[in-house]
């Protein structure tokens, strides 16, 4: 998880390549969408993509427990690997 507020997280870029490292699949999950604006949003997420440099069959998603931005992502996502 990252938060969409705080893109440049040295401990998410160390675990995203250890995970990388040993071909595990990642998910990457930007929490706490509704603190950010829109353009703002747009901002930080491309700085996510640029930062981890996330390829096909990596996954985003953008997520909000607030406003339920994501939910149904996140549980799809949880029972496609349960």
């Amino acid at each position: 998880m990252i938060y969409l507020c705080i893109t440049k997280s040295k401990v998410s870029k160390i675990i995203f390549n250890f995970l990388k490292y040993y071909n595990l699949p990642v998910t990457v999950i930007a929490t706490k969408a509704d603190k950010v604006g829109g353009s703002k949003k747009a901002k930080n997420l491309k700085m996510i993509l640029d930062t981890l440099d996330l390829v096909i069959g990596d996954d985003l998603i953008v997520f909000s427990a607030v406003n339920k931005l994501g939910v149904k992502d996140v549980h799809k996502k949880i029972e496609d690997l349960v």
